[in-house]
């Protein structure tokens, strides 16, 4: 991407009406947008993702009065796609998000129908969206894990269910995008982090990427739960509690016979304990211990192995999606 002073960058926003700002996005003389060799190479992304970030904090740097307001859908849909392709999905979605932000500022009435919102819906097959491909790909994984967890667990749930009946109807609470956003990460990460698991050194070496890839999906699982209960206090506990008859949960749910406080290397063993047990309980009991052991500490013992980290992410995934089916009514 090629540099542009302080200067010229002014003098080119300048003749630019507030909110026409995609005249200067789309001019290929500052910003080269995602350059390909092909339909299925890019070249560097890296570079370009850079170079469009600096160029934003450029912008935000000489002109704070207009960067607010002005539109930037465009470089935030670009930086997703780019991010996405580099594999690096917490940033790729959030900067979707992002682009689906500017778009609901901008149309009110018809943002659900931007390419932003395709990606966040899941539909690759947007005639606008120029990143379906990616999308695609979004939507197939995701759907593997919601094949997965209709087959186990006896429940109907799918992609047009997941998105019509809860990504939808939630997508304008600022809180439920949160949720919705971190969920697609946490479910696009699962495959890249098993492969860590994987390849990592026999020697040992850090658990930072696995403990928190897993409380993300522990908090995903506790902020549904608390934003559909609201039960009093601040714990994990209360808000299971409060939605026990909705969850199927037992008199004496599998999550409450665990030891407390919980260590992480005593999960283990726990699940050779639950093995047989209900599929929800067992789920909800895995979403449980993993939030409370890897929300407190980064120094736990090793306990991973690829078997291990993909019963638990599994299970993780398995409780998510049993509170959205059964609280909320999907």
């Amino acid at each position: 991407m090629t540099k542009i002073s302080d200067q010229e960058l002014r003098n080119e926003l300048e003749k630019i009406p507030i909110g026409q700002e995609d005249i200067f996005f789309s001019n290929s003389g500052f910003v080269p947008g995602r350059v390909s060799d092909g339909p299925d190479r890019v070249i560097q992304p890296q570079e370009s993702l850079i170079g469009y970030e600096d160029l934003l904090a450029q912008i935000r740097r000489v002109l704070p009065k207009r960067y607010p307001i002005m539109h930037k859908g465009t470089p935030f849909y670009l930086m997703g796609w780019l991010a996405y392709e580099m594999r690096n999905f917490e940033k790729g979605v959030f900067y979707m998000d992002a682009a689906l932000s500017e778009d609901t500022k901008n149309d009110p009435s018809g943002w659900t129908d931007a390419p932003a919102a395709a990606f966040i819906f899941l539909n690759d097959h947007h005639p606008k969206a120029v990143a379906n491909g990616i999308t695609f790909q979004a939507r197939n994984e995701i759907d593997s894990h919601l094949t997965r967890f209709s087959s186990e667990s006896g429940l109907g749930l799918d992609i047009g269910t997941l998105v019509d009946k809860f990504f939808r109807p939630h997508a304008r609470d600022a809180a439920y995008r949160s949720i919705i956003t971190s969920l697609l990460t946490f479910l696009l990460e699962g495959k890249d982090l098993q492969l860590q698991i994987g390849l990592r050194s026999h020697h040992g070496g850090s658990l930072e990427p696995f403990l928190t890839h897993l409380f993300k999906g522990g908090l995903i699982f506790e902020s549904l739960l608390k934003r559909k209960y609201g039960a009093s206090g601040n714990t994990l506990g209360p808000y299971l509690n409060a939605g026990k008859a909705d969850l199927s949960l037992s008199s004496k749910p599998l999550y409450k016979e665990m030891s407390t406080p919980i260590k992480l290397e005593d999960i283990p063993a726990f699940l050779q304990n639950w093995s047989g047990k209900d599929f929800h309980e067992g789920a909800i009991a895995i979403a449980y211990a993993v939030r409370n052991t890897t929300g407190h500490d980064l120094g736990w013992q090793d306990i991973f192995t690829e078997d291990v980290y993909k019963v638990l992410f599994d299970g993780i995934v398995n409780a998510i999606f049993w509170v959205i089916k059964k609280a909320y009514n999907v």
